[in-house]
């Protein structure tokens, strides 16, 4: 039996709302906030670069700086000179090249400036070539290898006062490090204008 009254007081209460407005962004709206985002990126990019240019110049510097703070207490704690080379090898010293390619610290028994296994000399550091397109260049008489006698100062192997600068490749903010090594084996940073 069909009862049409019931029907229809079931259909009311089944009411189904009525659409309201949609809520959301319009294609406009996403295609303007996704170019203001674009737009600021762009303008934050450079700035960013020079952070990370600028934090790789201060990673290397303190890199080397510490192979020389290390191989000075070293001569002074073993009583025996203790030499820094340039090595692309990291187990010989090099004579091509530049500092960039790594570097050795080793003990040097004989006093020659070259690793020598016959001579009991042993390497106490080897540090990799340097990350990225930076360059490491030394000045006439640091320029293949640099030596700390006993008292830490630093001497080339025939006795004389050694001393130089380390220049760095790498500019930032038109400024680049460069390490100066005076006679008594200190170091410190000095920042030039690049060429």
């Amino acid at each position: 039996m069909l009862t049409t009254s019931n029907d229809s007081a079931n259909c009311a209460s089944l009411h189904l709302p009525t659409p309201t407005a949609q809520r959301g962004f319009t294609l406009t709206e996403l295609v303007v906030t996704l170019a203001i985002g674009a737009i600021l990126l762009a303008l934050s990019a450079p700035s960013f670069r020079a952070t990370i240019l600028s934090n790789r110049i201060a990673t290397h510097t303190n890199d080397v700086l510490s192979s020389l703070s290390l191989a000075r207490s070293e001569a002074v704690k073993r009583g025996k000179p203790i030499v820094i080379c340039k090595s692309n090898d990291l187990t010989s010293c090099s004579s091509t090249g530049d500092w960039e390619q790594g570097w050795i610290l080793f003990v040097d028994n004989d006093n020659n400036a070259a690793v020598d296994a016959g001579s009991g000399d042993s390497i106490v550091r080897a540090h990799g070539p340097l990350a990225g397109d930076d360059t490491l260049q030394g000045t006439s008489k640091i320029d293949d290898y640099i030596a700390f006698a006993t008292n830490g100062f630093t001497r080339m192997i025939d006795g004389s006062f050694q001393s130089g600068t380390l220049t760095f490749g790498l500019c930032a903010a038109a400024q680049r490090n460069t390490i100066v090594i005076n006679n008594t084996g200190r170091a410190r940073v000095v920042k030039v204008t690049c060429p």
